[in-house]
């Protein structure tokens, strides 16, 4: 068969399980979870799989699901992946009452769409004409939410890497990939001024996770506040960092500007490559050096509180010894050093020679 004789078999079975394809949506749409915690709506694309006879494992990554569909040859293995995960956005009419998240990025979508390739692959007519294989992935956590959560789970060994993408490729179950095939819906048709119903391709940001934690020192705020060491006085030089960041962000905009051109000529990939390529380490000198400095800047704001706190101590110690100095000591001393009327105040001198 030809390949548009494929699409139109693909197309038509499709078309006949819609109402399957809307209901799997709308019931994921119903009861969204956030990444890691989709147990639900792993267990809804399990069946889906494992109806239509697929080898399927679950609990991948936690709560990834794999179903490894057979064509005719193994010269090549594509997956098509779907993102299981809602956003937390308590605020939503749609969100859950109790946890709060919300499929607001369309990842019920995904999923319902992710069925409808597996409806379609499930024919033999398509899938004997095809030299590879196809994995279809229901992955985990694509959202980067919750980070305290991430936290606790790479601390107890659960995960290594905070996104559900990267841990696949972390556990090795990209390793017979070839190549990768996703779709995500976005707002499109309508909004500009020649309608579509579709783009192929684009760019998104990248980004780097930073966790800061500022320690301080109790004091009694009555009696010696002086001792204690306000955390919050660190996380204050914010508005310094915030300059430090002006100058880190124009770089990423820099570096997403070559990778559009990068994306664009590929009768000169390899010029463009060596581009990129130094875009990128420059953009990493930029991320190390601001990570120096805001290193330096969170122990600068300690220690000048420590050198505060120090000096307040030693005050206290001058206080200290000159109680001990009998009142007509101090009398003497005073009286022999004060100026008489009309004379300039005489060289300081030495205690003892204040004394004789």
């Amino acid at each position: 068969m030809t390949k548009e004789e494929l699409k139109k078999i693909a197309c038509e079975i499709i078309d006949s399980r819609r109402g399957d394809i809307t209901a799997l949506g709308d019931s994921i749409f119903a009861e969204p979870e956030t990444g890691w915690k989709e147990f639900k709506t792993a267990e809804k694309i399990k069946k889906v799989f494992e109806s239509l006879g697929f080898p399927t494992k679950d609990k991948q990554c936690i709560t990834g699901v794999i179903a490894d569909v057979k064509g005719k040859e193994k010269k090549l293995k594509v997956s098509v992946m779907g993102e299981l995960d809602a956003l937390g956005v308590p605020d939503s009419p749609n969100a859950d009452p109790v946890t709060g998240a919300a499929h607001m990025c369309g990842h019920h979508c995904m999923i319902a769409a992710l069925s409808g390739v597996a409806y379609a692959l499930a024919d033999r007519r398509i899938m004997d004409e095809l030299s590879g294989d196809v994995a279809l992935m229901a992955v985990p956590a694509e959202e980067f939410v919750e980070m305290a959560y991430r936290g606790q789970l790479r601390r107890e060994g659960k995960i290594k890497m905070f996104g559900g993408k990267q841990e696949f490729i972390y556990r090795g179950l990209m390793d017979d990939i070839d190549m990768m095939v996703m779709q995500h819906n976005t707002a499109t048709e309508g909004t500009q001024e020649t309608p579509i119903k579709a783009n192929v391709g684009g760019t998104s940001n990248g980004f780097v996770s930073k966790e800061v934690f500022y320690k301080g020192k109790a004091a009694h705020a009555g009696g010696a506040p002086f001792n204690g060491i306000n955390a919050l006085n660190a996380k204050s030089r914010a508005a310094e960092i915030q300059a430090f960041l002006e100058q880190y962000i124009p770089n990423v905009e820099r570096m997403q500007t070559q990778l559009k051109k990068y994306k664009g000529a590929f009768t000169d990939t390899m010029t463009e490559n060596k581009r990129l390529k130094a875009a990128f380490e420059h953009l990493t000198a930029e991320k190390e050096d601001l990570e120096k400095q805001l290193k330096a800047a969170t122990t600068e704001s300690i220690q000048k509180k420590l050198r505060t706190g120090k000096l307040q101590e030693d005050y206290e110690k001058a206080r200290s010894i000159l109680s001990r100095i009998p009142p007509e000591v101090l009398r003497y001393y005073t009286a022999s050093t004060r100026p008489e009327p009309g004379k300039s105040t005489p060289n300081r001198t030495r205690k003892g020679e204040a004394l004789e």
